[in-house]
């Protein structure tokens, strides 16, 4: 059987999980880029990595990161006066530099998903909803519009949410392989978030 999941993060990861365990099923799971941020000068894909490392096993305690991590670069951010608020562990950190030089030397985001979730041996599918750029933005009560990870991770969601716009939405299309894996699928299932 086919399916299908929609997926964000921690909540998706472990759906994700429960249906990759099912022998009858043959899992797609095409993932969130809208919460997609470049931190420290690399394009970091929150969901598609909680996705990464739930499916292979070594997914932090909270959900997100890596099991067993070690933050010793995120830590010696802060001597250097850098924001190091969104915590990257080591582990992570690497990942997300091989993301950055592959999306650099001209890869596409689904390349490298794919790059990165053959090296876990991950069997399910995994794609990104979409090779372009899309943010998730929050308009907060000062009128001031910020991206979902400075909201949700910086400002812990303190914030009174005014509006929410999801940039280049208007441009944005489908990775290669989302259309077709959703109208082959026997299921589309939209999953949880955390």
């Amino acid at each position: 059987m086919k399916v299908v999941e929609l997926s964000g993060g921690v909540g998706g990861a472990r759906m994700a999980v429960g249906l990759a365990r099912l022998s009858t099923v043959d899992l797609t799971v095409v993932v969130n880029v809208g919460d997609d941020e470049v931190i420290h000068g690399l394009h970091v894909s929150p969901d598609i990595d909680t996705v990464t490392y739930t499916l292979a096993g070594m997914q932090g305690s909270e959900g997100w990161g890596r099991t067993d991590d070690t933050f010793n670069v995120n830590s010696e951010l802060a001597r250097f006066g850098l924001d190091n608020t969104f915590i990257l562990g080591d582990l992570d950190l690497a990942l997300n530099l091989f993301r950055t030089n592959r999306l650099a030397a001209g890869a596409t985001l689904s390349t490298v998903t794919d790059e990165v979730r053959s090296s876990f041996k991950i069997a399910s599918s995994l794609l990104p909803a979409s090779d372009n750029r899309l943010r998730t933005e929050v308009m907060i009560a000062e009128g001031n519009w910020i991206g979902f990870q400075e909201y949700f991770v910086i400002r812990q969601n303190r914030d009174l949410v005014m509006d929410i716009r999801f940039s280049g939405s208007g441009s944005a299309t489908a990775a290669p392989g989302v259309v077709d894996s959703i109208q082959q699928a026997d299921h589309v299932v939209i999953a949880p978030s955390n």
